[in-house]
Order: C-alpha cells, then sequence, then structure tokens
C-alpha cells in the first residue's frame, strides 16, 4: 500500500494494563454512524482513495476548476461595474486569486500529509476505531461547509449585484464553483489535517491519563511520550513549511481586500465583511487544533510537576524520577512554528491586532495624509475611502 502508516485497530496508547474509563483511546469517539460505515464501504469498492497520485490529481483537478470558475465568474460581473475598465476586473479579483491559491497549497499539503510514512492514516485501514473518530469530524465539517457556503454568498451577492443588477448568473455561476471547492477541501481534510490532529490529541490524552492514573512507570512513561513525540515531530516539520505559505498567501489577500476597501472604485461594503470575516476564521479557527496540541507540552510540565501527592493525591513516581522527566520533557519539547513563532495562546492575539493595524495604517493614510493608492493601480481608477462611496471624477487625474 501507498503512504505512511497501518491500519489504526490498534489502542492509541502504548501497551500497558486497560484502564476501565476507556477501552483503547480511540475507541472513545464511540461506534461509528451506519451511514458512515455504508459511505466508506462504497468509496472502497469504487477504489476512491484520495491517496493514490492518480485519484488526487482528479480531485486537484476538479479542486482547482471549482475555484478558477468562482473567480472567473466575480471578474466576469465586476468586468461590467462602470467603473471599472478591463482587464481591471482581473486585478479587482486579486484577493480572491490570493486566497484560492492558499487553499490550493493547503489541498496539496492535505494530500502530501496522508504520503507521509510513520503516521497513521485513514486510508490505510477503515477500523473501528479509526471511523468513531472520523465520524465526529465529518459531522462538524459538514456544519462548517454550509457555513462557510453561506459566508461567501450573501455579501458577494450584493457586490456583483451592484455591478451587473440585471444579470446575476455570473452569480449563481460562482456560488457552484465556490460549493465544490469546499467539498473538496472539507472531505480531504476530514482525513487528512484534522484526522491527524484528532487522532493526536487523544493520543496525548491517552498518554496523560495513563500517568495520573499511575499505569505508567518511569520506564514505560519515556517509551510512551517518545512515541508521541516522534508523531508529533512528523507532523509538525511537515506542515510547518506549508503553513507558512498557506498564511503567508491568506494574509496578503486580506491587506488587498482592506486596501480594495479603502482606495479603489469597485469598493463595496462587502469587501471590508470579507476581510473581517477572513481574520476571525483565520485567527480564531484555521490554527485552533494545532494551538491545543502546543499547548499539550505546557500541560504535561505542569502535570508532572504538580504530581507530588498533596491534598491526598497518589504520588507519581519519585522526587527525582520526576524531575529527571521534567529535564527530559523540555529538552525533547517540539513544537509548530509559523514564520519562525511558536503557536500558542497569543496568536489569537496577536493576529487580529495586526490585521486591526493594517486596516487603521490605511484609514490614516487616505484621511490624515491623503493618499489615494499605489501608482501602478492608477489605470484602474483611483476610487475615495470606501467607507465614504465610490471616487470622483478628479481622483482619476
Amino acid at each position: 500500500m501507498e503512504g505512511g502508516g497501518g491500519a489504526l485497530g490498534a489502542p492509541l496508547a502504548p501497551r500497558r494494563p486497560p484502564r476501565r474509563s476507556s477501552a483503547g483511546g480511540a475507541a472513545r469517539g464511540g461506534v461509528a454512524p451506519p451511514w458512515l460505515r455504508r459511505l466508506l464501504l462504497f468509496l472502497q469498492a469504487l477504489g476512491i482513495r484520495p491517496d493514490r497520485p492518480w485519484r488526487f490529481a482528479q480531485l486537484l483537478l476538479a479542486y482547482v476548476a471549482g475555484w478558477g470558475w468562482m473567480i472567473w465568474s466575480v471578474a466576469q460581473a465586476l468586468g461590467k461595474h462602470p467603473q471599472v475598465q478591463p482587464p481591471c476586473e482581473w486585478r479587482a479579483a486579486l484577493w480572491l486569486v490570493l486566497l484560492g491559491a492558499a487553499h490550493v497549497v493547503d489541498f496539496v499539503g492535505m494530500w502530501f500529509l496522508l504520503r507521509v510514512k510513520g503516521l497513521p492514516s485513514f486510508w490505510q485501514g477503515a477500523s473501528p476505531h479509526t471511523m468513531a473518530l472520523l465520524g465526529p469530524i465529518l459531522q462538524e465539517n459538514i456544519a462548517s461547509f454550509a457555513v462557510l457556503v453561506l459566508f461567501y454568498s450573501v455579501p458577494i451577492f450584493f457586490w456583483m449585484r451592484e455591478s451587473s443588477p440585471s444579470d446575476m448568473r455570473m452569480y449563481w455561476a460562482s456560488i457552484l464553483g465556490c460549493s465544490v471547492s469546499l467539498f473538496l477541501h472539507m472531505a480531504l481534510n476530514s482525513v487528512s489535517f484534522d484526522f491527524q490532529a484528532v487522532y493526536m490529541g487523544r493520543l496525548q490524552e491517552d498518554f496523560c491519563e495513563g500517568l495520573r492514573s499511575g499505569n505508567l512507570d518511569v520506564r514505560e512513561a519515556y517509551a510512551a511520550h517518545r512515541e508521541v513525540n516522534r508523531q508529533r515531530k512528523t507532523v509538525f516539520r511537515f506542515i510547518e513549511l506549508m503553513l507558512s505559505v498557506y498564511s503567508a498567501l491568506c494574509v496578503l489577500s486580506m491587506v488587498v481586500l482592506c486596501y480594495d476597501w479603502s482606495f479603489m472604485p469597485w469598493s463595496h461594503w462587502s469587501l471590508i465583511f470579507f476581510y473581517c470575516s477572513l481574520g476571525s476564521f483565520f485567527s480564531f479557527v484555521a490554527m485552533r487544533n494545532w494551538v491545543k496540541m502546543n499547548a499539550w507540552n505546557d500541560e504535561l510540565l505542569r502535570q508532572v510537576a504538580e504530581a507530588t501527592g498533596g491534598l491526598g493525591e497518589r504520588e507519581l513516581w519519585t522526587a527525582e524520577d520526576r524531575t529527571a522527566f521534567l529535564s527530559y520533557l523540555r529538552v525533547t519539547k517540539h513544537s509548530l512554528s509559523i514564520w519562525e513563532t511558536e503557536l500558542d495562546e497569543s496568536f489569537s492575539i496577536a493576529m487580529p491586532s495586526i490585521l486591526f493595524g493594517i486596516g487603521f495604517m490605511f484609514f490614516e493614510l487616505g484621511e490624515a495624509h491623503g493618499w489615494s493608492g499605489f501608482s501602478f493601480d492608477q489605470r484602474c481608477g483611483y476610487g475615495r475611502h470606501g467607507h465614504e462611496g465610490h471616487m470622483d471624477m478628479h481622483h482619476l487625474y
């Protein structure tokens, strides 16, 4: 078989006496719903597996076609805007092109993660454990798909209606492209990034529970932590570059959005809506699983340090063993970083602050300094600030 890792029929935690509260780690997810079992059997019968190169090529082609169709539809609608002259409709859709490029990078990264050797892969054997993990992931992503389609379709409707109120065919075409791309993205994400994040989260929980219950002695704890750390290191090393590129393209897309809203003639309230919504998604949703996984290092250090046997609790090993294990945890710590910055809880504060600063900078440049935008945008027309309406004709010259 291609790809890495074997079937996940084994418990997530290292071998040790079973606990009454957990039947093999991953099984805590419950029994897979019947609809999921039928779907997987159908896909296996057709041979549709995203970890096969030629199948992925088909998925990637459909995914890129969906984004391309959506961008083309938006550009065609904007070309009918009275203040957008060809080929400036493609400049107006630049933020969407950058966002699409970011998602294509993300999509390709998800497939490559399926093929990394040494990692568990859902498609290497759909055991009850793996399906119990995948069921809740799919349900969450189905809800996310519906929310994201709605998030895109409502503001883009008003933006495109202003450009071509008498012909909304391009709007429905863009919704079709958006729906195809988002569906494929959510489906592959469910068996790739989200699956790895949930699987490793369960693995980490199982390890911590073993320490709390006293089922792990010192030797077993070292062995179990090495296995957890090996998988963390493998995943982090793979996705760091991909997340850095994805994040850079997303932030650049949001900067173009804010700039267009502030200065360009196709300014519309939907642009600042997208800017705020994309910023919120990127800050609070997109990285949440990886932030939680990074936080596990500090939580584990605190758990071991506090297991001194006070207040009637069981003492974890001897003081010497705990001290040595704490030193080992600090030395072997592996965390996920973006742009050489470790992802932690401060990310959800730092990122909105940066985006607010960008918006305030454009506002200040326009209001206090009279800046009308970059010179290379001159042929597409300078607008007044988006919150004041569209340009006056003297801004063109």
